[in-house]
């Protein structure tokens, strides 16, 4: 644990043996004065094929037609460490950085302003990189406000999560379904409020991590017509209920907002 303290606690998942990402992202979080522990990152590369797929979700054909990379099952695993941290921490909220994020001068302030609401939020990404509709919701700054979209474009390198939320991703996770990123922006399936800081505050560096997607999918074994129709039916119906669906989501993230 290093020694400063921010408003709430922050976990940096990185390889226990990646000294190059640990003291990049330490000097990162030391220059804003946020104070870390890092959570050791599971590598999806090293685990046994068999044992992956026996923690896959047959289901997962229905929607996407691969089976989840290593890196991308592994970069699951490791996000799962991160909230079952924030749950043993006894943490209203707290801030996931995955090791490659860059952290924008203004993160502290918006650390300390979101504190404020902890008991009025479920999930706000702090990185995107698009997002349709990006609907104000709460002004945080003169310059930064929390945002309602239907879906976002966007990676897992930045995202502030209740403990409520951690311990229904956790519930939801395995077995896996969709990558952490997907899994997380799901509003319509898992109910959680989700909302996206408008500009971000962090993004990603030019140096590929070693925690990401970066191999090959590996095709669904028997995939078919029928798996093909399914997933065609999934991506109707997931377009359909977040647009059916996304006015009384926005409603009641701006009504509790405004308690």
């Amino acid at each position: 644990m290093h020694s400063t303290s921010p408003s709430f606690p922050i976990f940096v998942i990185a390889f226990a043996n990646d000294d190059h990402r640990r003291a990049m992202m330490t000097r990162r979080l030391e220059a804003l004065g946020l104070a870390f522990s890092f959570i050791d990152a599971i590598d999806g590369r090293a685990l046994p094929e068999a044992e992956r797929l026996a923690e896959e979700d047959p289901a997962r054909a229905d929607w996407i037609g691969h089976h989840l990379r290593p890196g991308a099952f592994g970069c699951l695993l490791s996000h799962r460490k991160a909230w079952q941290a924030l749950l043993d921490s006894g943490a209203e909220l707290g801030l996931v950085l995955e090791d490659d994020a860059v952290l924008d001068a203004a993160l502290p302030d918006i650390l300390d302003r979101l504190s404020q609401l902890a008991d009025r939020l479920d999930l706000v990404n702090l990185h995107h990189f698009s997002g349709r509709p990006m609907e104000p919701a709460l002004a945080l700054s003169d310059q930064h406000s929390l945002t309602v979209t239907r879906y976002n474009e966007i990676g897992a390198e930045a995202c502030i999560l209740s403990a409520t939320a951690a311990r229904q991703l956790l519930a939801r996770s395995l077995p896996a379904r969709f990558e952490v990123d997907l899994l997380i922006n799901r509003w319509w399936e898992h109910g959680l409020q989700v909302l996206t800081l408008s500009p971000p505050v962090a993004d990603q560096d030019d140096t590929p991590s070693q925690i990401g997607y970066q191999q090959a999918p590996p095709p669904i074994t028997g995939d078919g017509p029928s798996h093909q129709l399914k997933r065609r039916w999934n991506r109707l119906a997931d377009s359909y209920r977040k647009r059916r669906g996304f006015a009384r989501h926005k409603a009641a993230i701006l009504t509790r907002l405004a308690r």
